[in-house]
């Protein structure tokens, strides 16, 4: 009865609890909620201003005068603090520092924020942040493997060092942190212990493709291809064609498995084969413009090779 008497105002409830329901009610693994709100809040808009003009009518004179001033005014105030809303959402750093300002003591929102100045180069930022993530829960290891790429990044191989190895031996078989500490062994050119440990990940990494008890963002052919770049390095060919025999065995037919062929075959100087591995990526990935690059870096190695030292 009410709807049909006051059909704006069901329209604006209506909308209002139809767009609000997923985030109230449907767990949707996100950390931000508050834009969810914008479209409808619309609603609310629409109720609130049927509610005005309502009110607008018993109005007049000095009353209806004011009514109106007030009304302008509370416009102007929603227009600044949309505007001001809108400023925080224009990039994805300026909403993770608004989120963190605002609620400090948010691991996922601090992590995220972390993140983001990870991304943006400012590094001693990025660690700063991740520091108060071990400190403030230290059995959460996303903080520590943050900061040990951190540290990665800055070259800083020691300190991942000291940071990685407690986690590898809490988690012996979580692939990220396994992969991390070869990387830290590789900077320190301790090439023995860094192929042993990226060997480690590389399983670890293919019995957690079934098993998911690690979740980690990991391209495919990333632990694979950074053991053949320290094998090949060392002039350990074995080991580089063990890494890609494991790729190509859970990943058959990948794009990067022909890509890693290639390099193993222009360091052992068979140009030859090097050429058809690219050839057979080529045909995989028709017109892709990165195939040419590829034909120029091999063509370079082929020449750097035949130059000499």
């Amino acid at each position: 009865w009410n709807a049909r008497r006051r059909p704006l105002v069901a329209v604006g409830v209506g909308w209002y609890f139809l767009l609000i329901a997923p985030s109230t009610f449907v767990h949707l693994n996100t950390v931000l909620m508050e834009n969810r709100g914008y479209t409808a809040s619309m609603g609310v808009a629409v109720v609130l201003g049927w509610l005005g003009c309502a009110a607008w009518r018993t109005l007049a004179g000095r009353r209806r005068r004011a009514a109106g001033a007030l009304c302008g005014v509370v416009l102007a105030a929603f227009a600044l603090i949309g505007w001001q809303r809108q400023q925080v959402w224009a990039t994805n750093l300026a909403v993770w520092e608004d989120a963190v300002e605002h609620d400090p003591s948010s691991n996922d929102a601090v992590l995220n924020l972390g993140a983001r100045y990870v991304m943006a180069g400012r590094l001693d930022e990025a660690a700063e942040l991740f520091k108060i993530l071990v400190a403030r829960s230290p059995e959460w290891h996303a903080g520590g493997l943050n900061l040990a790429h951190v540290y990665l990044l800055k070259r800083d191989y020691g300190a991942a060092r000291a940071l990685l190895e407690p986690m590898v031996a809490g988690r012996p078989q979580d692939p990220g942190p396994l992969a991390k500490l070869a990387q830290a062994h590789a900077g320190l050119n301790r090439t023995d212990d860094a192929i042993a440990l990226y060997r480690r990940a590389i399983d670890a990494e293919i019995a957690n493709l079934s098993s998911r008890v690690y979740i980690h963002e990991v391209v495919p052919g990333e632990y694979p291809e950074a053991l053949m770049e320290v094998a090949l390095r060392a002039g350990r060919e074995a080991d580089a064609r063990w890494a890609l025999m494991r790729f190509a065995q859970s990943f058959p037919g990948h794009p990067r498995g022909y890509l890693m062929e290639m390099k193993l075959h222009a360091a052992a100087g068979r140009w030859a084969e090097a050429g058809v591995a690219l050839d057979r990526l080529a045909r995989l990935l028709p017109g892709d413009a990165r195939v040419p690059q590829w034909r120029t870096q091999l063509a370079a190695m082929r020449r750097a090779a035949e130059a000499g030292p």
